[in-house]
């Protein structure tokens, strides 16, 4: 046992580990000292361990080492320098201590280290801050370097993603993925919903970036929220919380991304409603809780002969796990303790909006000068003007990518004291200022697409119901729906606990309420953009859409 040089290897990426010099090098050494001692050798061969964290997490050998040091049948150890038993200041310390409790001589290339004496103890102490400063000034060095890198526009690692690949340390579009990618946008687009993407892909054999997998419903969501497809994406550094936009090639068009992005935003803002219903309702998805801002939820129920609209506040406090009593506690998440009667809800709702848009004047006047527009211009020029702020849009961002390097280049050169403060101060100063001007240009570029797609879906609308949105009742449900979401940004909906009423303020896109026209000077007066609407109709909110096994659970 005292005769036996315990020799443990390790390095600190598998790219090492596969190339296997530094490996060899460790063992080499370890038995070169064993043979120098007269000991026979045992390897502990660690492999590839990162030492990112540098814990015994992923030290599976290291563990079963330390464990025969408690033992007491390892005496004499070996380790090419004490960074590779750990760079952590915790870890390193709790080593130290089973091998001072255990009496164990440590060997290194650097020398022979008896921990119970002073003098090796200080010097084995100094060696390992050393390595630990010679550590963080390389893993600074590296994410200076990472930065940098991205800067000048290479990937910062990592798998590209879908609809990429790499080349020369660049992202560049992979021709087959982008084919999908554009494929997935215009589905999603003309409404087919996620799941059925994933059935599309999935029967096409289209493999997501982790191959071996089928896609998911999230993968998919996030796919569509990727800023990559419209040519540029953001790196965050988290040590100094800086972001750093980074432009790449396109795969779509940016009016085509906003669209997509629009219709999963409201999606997530009413998540755990839209796919979860087999329901058609017409307001729901225009519907908040006036008092904490959720949306509002619709439960039928033909057999109990139920139908109505509720604030989801409580039922979304049961997917939380809040405390079992407080849940049911009348009020407690929000003052929104009544439901509205879906059926006379809608009836009032469709009346008051048709009344307010049939009278409009200014509504009128939107509507016949939308229709001249689209009349003069052509799907190609307005094409022509997506394309235009689009080009206005990568021009803005490439500037804003010059300046970030000149404020990049400015702070190395103040690191490396080749400029003086005082005019690093003021060229700084300047160059902040310039960023902030291009940062509002860009912000204001992409204000202008997102506003064009939305004028582009007004349009649709203007084009569907132009010749008879005043004579509108012969619209089926669903056609009902698309008509009040052209017309409506939502619908806030509040309790009066005096009168047990609802009051439901309808937002309108334009300011129509109660618009006049001037005959003296024959132009149209601008009215406002909300209406508060009484229902007097609610009936009386139930603690019983959480469903019957979570009640019996609480009362059991």
């Amino acid at each position: 046992m005292s005769d036996v040089l315990h020799i443990y290897t390790r390095v600190s990426t598998v790219a090492q580990e596969e190339q296997g010099t530094s490996l060899s090098s460790q063992k080499e050494l370890g038995i070169k000292k064993a043979n120098e001692l007269g000991f026979s050798s045992r390897l502990w061969n660690e492999g590839g361990a990162s030492s990112a964290k540098d814990t015994l997490d992923n030290r599976p050998v290291l563990v079963d080492l330390l464990t025969e040091i408690d033992a007491g049948r390892v005496k004499h150890l070996f380790v090419y320098n004490t960074d590779r038993l750990s760079r952590n200041e915790q870890t390193w310390g709790l080593i130290k201590t089973k091998l001072l409790r255990n009496d164990v001589t440590l060997h290194t290339s650097l020398g022979v280290y008896q921990l119970a004496d002073p003098m090796n103890k200080l010097l084995l102490g100094i060696l390992s801050e050393i390595s630990a400063y010679d550590n963080q000034v390389r893993t600074e060095r590296s994410r200076l370097g990472k930065i940098q890198q991205v800067r000048n526009g290479q990937w910062h690692g990592g798998p590209p993603p879908f609809g990429y690949k790499i080349s020369e340390k660049k992202l560049v579009v992979d021709d087959e993925e982008a084919k999908w990618v554009k494929r997935i946008f215009s589905e999603y687009a003309n409404g087919i919903s996620i799941i059925d993407i994933k059935t599309l892909l999935d029967q096409n054999g289209v493999l997501p970036r982790r191959k071996g997998s089928t896609w998911t419903m999230g993968s998919i969501q996030k796919l569509i929220g990727n800023t990559h497809f419209i040519g540029r994406y953001k790196y965050h550094d988290k040590k100094s919380d800086q972001e750093i936009e980074v432009s790449c090639p396109k795969i779509l068009s940016a009016s085509v991304w906003q669209k997509c992005n629009d219709r999963k935003k409201k999606t997530l803002v009413r998540k755990g409603q839209i796919n979860r219903t087999t329901h058609f309702y017409m307001l729901r998805d225009l519907m908040f809780c006036g008092h904490c801002g959720k949306p509002m939820g619709g439960r039928i129920a033909k057999s109990q002969n139920k139908a109505y609209y509720y604030c989801t506040s409580k039922e979304r406090n049961w997917e939380r796990g809040a405390n079992e009593v407080e849940k049911w506690k009348r009020g407690r998440n929000c003052e929104m303790v009544r439901s509205l009667n879906i059926e006379e809800t809608d009836r009032l709702v469709w009346g008051t909006v048709k009344r307010i848009v049939g009278n409009s004047h200014v509504l009128m006047q939107k509507i016949k000068e939308d229709a001249l527009k689209m009349k003069d211009i052509s799907d190609k020029e307005q094409k022509l003007i997506l394309q235009n702020l689009q080009k206005k849009e990568r021009l803005a961002v490439k500037n804003l990518k010059r300046v970030e390097e000149s404020i990049a280049k400015i702070e190395t050169d103040r690191l490396l004291e080749k400029m003086d403060l005082d005019l690093f101060k003021q060229v700084r100063k300047n160059l902040d200022q310039e960023r902030n001007k291009v940062v509002a240009e860009v912000d204001g570029l992409r204000e202008a697409l997102s506003e064009a797609t939305t004028r582009s879906r007004w349009i649709d609308w203007v084009s569907k119901f132009r010749e008879k949105y005043k004579e509108v009742d012969d619209l089926s449900p669903e056609q009902k729906k698309e008509y009040l979401a052209g017309v409506l940004n939502k619908i806030d909906v509040y309790l009066d606990h005096g009168t047990n009423e609802h009051t439901l303020v309808l937002d309108f896109k334009f300011p129509i309420v109660e618009d006049a026209y001037s005959s003296v000077d024959r132009r149209v007066i601008e009215g406002r953009h909300a209406y508060d609407l009484t229902a007097s109709f609610s009936s009386k909110y139930r603690n019983n859409f959480v469903g019957r096994s979570k009640k019996k659970a609480l009362a059991a």
